[in-house]
């Protein structure tokens, strides 16, 4: 469960705040973007 809460049937996220420097450490896929999405 999240939280304390009861047993969740469905959990949606709303915000996601990533820093900066976070995403500077992420270079995307290694294959583009096309291949990521034919594996899809």
């Amino acid at each position: 469960n999240v939280f304390g809460f009861k047993a969740l049937r469905a959990l949606r996220l709303e915000d996601l705040r990533i820093s900066k420097a976070y995403v500077k450490t992420f270079f995307g896929p290694p294959h583009g973007i096309q291949v990521e999405r034919d594996k899809l």
